[in-house]
Parts: structure tokens; sequence; C-alpha cells
């Protein structure tokens, strides 16, 4: 995380080691509906990225560890 102005920053790296911006905030407080309906979806919906493609991997000393 790294102060950008008025926003916190979450920097990843990717697989060729670059690292972006993964997600930014203000830290304000958000309206939990807003989320809701969005995050039921991305979760559940057979044509959701989240439900088909794997999004996180992690390295190990064993390998490679992906969540989908």
């Amino acid at each position: 995380m790294q102060r950008d102005g008025n926003f916190w920053v979450l920097h990843v790296t990717r697989e060729n080691r670059e690292p972006v911006a993964g997600w930014a905030s203000t830290l304000e407080v958000e309206n939990p509906l807003d989320f809701e309906v969005f995050n039921h979806y991305i979760a559940t919906h057979p044509k959701s990225p989240f439900v088909n493609w794997i999004f996180l991997s992690a390295v190990t000393p064993e390998g490679r560890v992906k969540w989908t």
C-alpha cells in the first residue's frame, strides 16, 4: 500500500514482475448495498470470470499454488 494524494494504492506484481496499481481507495466508508449485488453476481454467476478463471497464484518452495 502506498499513499498517492487522497488515495491509498495497492500495488501488485504481474508474472512478468511488472508492478501495477491493483486497487485504490480513499478509505472512506462505503454503502454496503453497493457491494452486495455485485459480489453475489461475481461469486455465483456461471458467466462470471471469477467463477471460471484463475486470478490468484502464489509461488512456494513446492511450486505454484493457484486459487480460483
